[in-house]
């Protein structure tokens, strides 16, 4: 598949029976045209099942998009394009793929492949009712510019493991549609950013970050007041933030701040290509 086949082929995912997409950085046509971007298509040459599994320029891979007809069916789809996938990622000394997938079927196609649990993400929501005091760290707070970028992803690859390190064309795409993209400077560097885009419930925190060299000195909460603040004065009815089931720090500052957890959750998985090639 490639990116010239994208309006045809993203008419016919809007209307794809069976669909699974990542809840990722970047719009799921950025994948087209990309290694382990995959389409089974029927007699006619119209697309019955796609398969989008590229790694971005760190390396990391998700599972970005899986989509099926019936016929094929999602089974007989994902038995077609997943092995093809799996062998060019392998084949580029890959060493594992992610998928985060609450749907049953496509868990259960994923653990038939080998894919096994690693972990969870669990979702957070408030209501914007207060101000936050104003505390000296908030008045170091600034928007994020563009030239702040190679500074944020070097903070950002320390403060997170792979897979949720972002890569600088993800901290880009987020960051321009971003309604409040913003870094915290502590004695002439970058210490923390956050960034918030608009969701149909109201704003959600798509990133906060701290350089794990700078924390428990309250940078993480003077950048979530921050955004409170910001969004309090919006009128914005919902802040959610995710994060993973094991990241207490991030946790506890959440739910300190007044988030409480939903119902909803998010599956990881993962599974080792050296391993299972």
């Amino acid at each position: 598949m490639d990116s010239a086949s994208a309006g045809p082929w993203l008419e016919w995912l809007s209307q794809a029976k069976t669909q699974f997409r990542h809840i990722g950085w970047h719009p799921i046509s950025y994948w087209l045209g990309r290694s382990a971007s995959l389409s089974l298509n029927g007699a006619n040459g119209v697309t019955r099942a796609s398969l989008l599994a590229s790694p971005d320029r760190l390396g990391t891979v998700w599972l970005h998009l899986f989509a099926a007809d019936t016929p094929p069916g999602e089974k007989s789809a994902w038995e077609a394009l997943w092995p093809e996938a799996k062998t060019q990622l392998t084949g580029m000394g890959l060493t594992a793929v992610w998928a985060m997938a609450a749907q049953p079927w496509l868990l259960a196609l994923l653990r038939s492949s080998g894919f096994s649990e690693s972990g969870t993400v669990i979702a957070y929501c408030q209501q914007p009712l207060k101000l936050w005091p104003v505390s000296e760290l908030m008045t170091h707070i600034a928007p994020l510019r563009e030239e702040d970028l190679p500074a944020v992803e070097a903070l950002d690859r320390a403060a997170f493991d792979p897979p949720w390190q972002m890569d600088t064309d993800a901290l880009r795409e987020t960051m321009e549609r971003s309604l409040l993209a913003a870094a915290l400077v502590w004695e002439n560097r970058i210490v923390g950013y956050f960034m918030a885009v608009s969701t149909s419930h109201g704003v959600h925190l798509t990133r906060l970050a701290v350089d794990p060299r700078a924390q428990s000195r309250g940078f993480g909460r003077a950048l979530a007041a921050y955004a409170l603040n910001h969004f309090h004065r919006q009128s914005a009815p919902w802040i959610t933030v995710n994060t993973q089931s094991g990241n207490r720090r991030s946790r506890r500052l959440y739910q300190s701040m007044g988030f409480a957890e939903m119902q909803e959750s998010y599956p990881v998985l993962r599974i080792d290509l050296q391993a299972n090639s």
